[in-house]
């Protein structure tokens, strides 16, 4: 950690945050621990001077981190706002002054957002209140949202639900990472009034910037298509963009190009970097570059809606502006920590966020694998200079990819179980490009007052982005673009970022030691992979679903699933992909085979080697009359259709609670609704 202080506070702090985000630690005790260890530290330190000894520099070091640890811990209590006593939770009433303050998704037929409460009406009163709500604002309404204004709403609030599905995205929990915990529907005009709270200049004016910032777009590039590829680079709409073009991009490892980030922080501040040069000579030329290159990087941080990826390139990139004026040096790996402590000091749950996980990981890899892969060919053997200049560009490109795919990829399989093969091509391609293309956007908002010349810049940013659309779906349909499917446990994902360090220090020192223990470690994890789907090939289990509107039922046999549903949910693919993908994808699911269900499923029942069926329009059977349903099932599922071992041994009715033959008798009514029920045969 020498030459790196921001990394000493940085890792415990971390730890601390992460470890208090899962396991709850009450305040009290957290401050107390923090309190506690600082001035155990200080006492160390102060006695160490007291007797003219050299301070013992590893207890005290020791000490410190025990301290930062319930520090963090202590961050992540303060940060829910939930427990404040003015949070809008603590008032009666429905009545709610909501200032929107996160961009707006549109949807088909509603508006997203986050409100953040102002005020709330409790018997007849108005208090001062805090909390957020995530609103969906009926796309019909008149009245329109806009960023930062507020609005004055007459709504029930419905709590998050919690996940019903087995290993289903837990959105309630994500929420609540952003203080959210209750939704609302707006659906009448009559309980929408909009409030005379004023927005102050600062956001007056970020606001009508970016309103012109997106009418100049929309007005110079007349591809739908690539006029939403520019509001994604340059403002933040990457979820504007439709869901096929995302999945190209995705495929081809390419997606980050589309999220306001690193990358693009980083074209705008080598622009203003190159722009500050024009002063140079100057006497105060180190004050206007900062005052130029700062001012230049936040304005664009706002502009584009302040997303974590791009506070953390604006901070880092500050801390090194800063650092170069004061030292007239800096440290790429300090700069990065320092700004990963401001921001998590800031809010402690960006740690959980996975934009900000593959942002710092991607420039973590960079930092500390680009240098060494790069310098393991020069190309010295190449005479030409301008066929060098052209190859060692290339290698440049090439290795920052490798350096940031090696670093993000753990991250990337844990959560979205899929692998770029084309990556390293695509990067290749798509980088340059996206430069080129974030350069033409701002200098068609730059050249708004001449029109001719921006719409001559619109056309030649139409063609490029067109091009760069075509590439990224012809690379996506290649044979083996990527690889799906796959899974990896939290332990796993440790263990392949040991190995990653193992190789990283192999690069910098070529010791044979961290080649052996690289190995090593391999090893075991491909033993554990071996196990895992071993373990998988004879799983037998059988799932009920619960999924608004639909009967969903599945059958894991080995490493294939049948899906058992009506039709509504055999052909709403992004449903599959919401509600079955990731269980199948932790269970090593290979082949889906679906069967029809025409009717909504009133019960079924596990006999043996078979599983029977039963509709609504059919006669409602009970355990006393299971012979007269037997004359009544509409659809069978027997032995041969699976495997020989299909549900041997089991005799189970198992029924849908809404079924209207339960609400006549409910002491037989199970609690089917509350979550997904698995059944695993003998």
């Amino acid at each position: 950690m020498k030459g790196l202080p921001f990394l000493k506070f940085l890792f415990p702090f971390a730890v601390g945050v992460f470890t208090s985000i899962y396991i709850e630690i009450h305040w009290y005790y957290a401050l107390i621990g923090c309190l506690s260890f600082f001035f155990l530290a200080w006492g160390l330190n102060y006695l160490s001077n007291q007797k003219l000894r050299a301070s013992p520099i590893h207890t005290i070091s020791t000490v410190i981190f025990i301290a930062s640890f319930f520090l963090g811990s202590l961050r992540v209590d303060s940060y829910k706002d939930v427990k404040r006593k003015t949070h809008f939770t603590s008032f009666t009433g429905n009545q709610y002054e909501v200032k929107v303050d996160d961009l707006i998704e549109q949807k088909s037929k509603y508006y997203r957002f986050k409100g953040q409460v102002k005020s709330v009406v409790d018997s007849g009163q108005i208090f001062e209140s805090t909390g957020n709500i995530l609103f969906y604002w009926d796309t019909s309404l008149t009245i329109k949202p806009k960023l930062g204004k507020s609005y004055w709403v007459n709504t029930s609030l419905l709590e998050i639900e919690s996940p019903r599905n087995p290993n289903e995205f837990n959105y309630k929990e994500y929420l609540s990472y952003y203080n959210i915990y209750f939704k609302s529907y707006l659906r009448s005009i009559e309980n929408v009034v909009e409030s005379e709270r004023r927005v102050s200049l600062l956001n007056q004016i970020i606001y009508q910037l970016r309103d012109w910032s997106y009418n100049t777009l929309k007005n110079n590039i007349q591809n739908n298509a690539s006029f939403l590829m520019a509001q994604a680079l340059l403002l933040g709409g990457k979820n504007n963009l439709d869901e096929q073009t995302k999945s190209y991009f995705a495929k081809t490892g390419t997606l980050h190009v589309l999220a306001v980030s690193g990358l693009h922080v980083g074209i705008v501040f080598l622009l203003l970097s190159r722009l500050a040069q024009l002063f140079h000579g100057l006497r105060h030329f180190k004050l206007i570059k900062v005052v130029l290159v700062l001012s230049g990087v936040w304005l664009y941080a706002l502009i584009t809606g302040f997303s974590p990826s791009v506070q953390r390139a604006s901070i880092m990139f500050s801390v090194f502006t800063i650092g170069g004026i004061i030292s007239g040096k800096t440290n790429g790996l300090n700069s990065l920590f320092a700004s990963a402590f401001i921001m998590l000091a800031y809010n402690p749950f960006l740690i959980v966020n996975v934009g900000f996980q593959l942002s710092y990981a991607a420039v973590l890899g960079i930092l500390l694998i680009y240098p060494p892969l790069y310098q393991m060919s020069q190309f010295a053997w190449i005479r030409s200079n301008k066929i060098h200049w052209l190859i060692d560009k290339c290698w440049s490109i090439t290795c920052v990819s490798i350096s940031a795919q090696m670093a993000t990829f753990p991250i990337s399989l844990f959560y979205f179980g899929q692998f770029p093969s084309y990556f390293i091509f695509s990067n290749l391609v798509i980088i340059p490009l996206v430069f080129l293309l974030v350069c033409l956007a701002i200098l068609l908002l730059l050249s708004s007052p001449m029109p001719w010349f921006s719409l001559l810049i619109g056309r030649l940013f139409d063609a490029i982005a067109s091009f760069i659309l075509w590439s990224v779906h012809w690379v996506s349909e290649l044979p083996f673009s990527y690889a799906s499917g796959l899974h990896l446990e939290f332990e796993q994902v440790l263990l392949i970022y040991v190995l990653i360090i193992m190789l990283t220090l192999w690069l910098h020192q070529k010791k044979i030691k961290w080649i052996k223990c690289f190995l090593l470690g391999l090893s075991i994890f491909l033993v554990l992979i071996n196990v895992q789907w071993i373990r998988n090939s004879s799983q037998n289990k059988l799932v009920l679903h619960s999924v608004r509107g639909s009967d969903v039922l599945t059958l894991l046999k080995g490493r294939t699933s049948y899906i058992i549903a009506d039709s509504q949910f055999l052909i709403n693919k992004s449903a599959q992909k919401f509600y079955l993908a990731p269980y199948f994808r932790k269970h090593y699911i290979q082949n889906t085979h679906l069967i029809h269900f025409r009717d909504k499923l009133a019960g079924f029942r596990l006999e043996k080697d078979r599983l029977d069926l039963w509709t609504y329009h059919t006669f409602y059977p009970d355990s006393k009359n299971l012979k007269r349903a037997g004359s009544d099932v509409v659809l069978t599922l027997v032995r041969n259709q699976f495997t020989d071992t299909f549900f041997r041994n089991q005799h189970q009715l198992i029924w849908k609670s809404s079924a209207p033959s339960m609400k006549d008798n409910p002491s037989t009514k199970p609690s089917l609704d509350s979550f997904a029920v698995q059944f695993i045969p003998k």
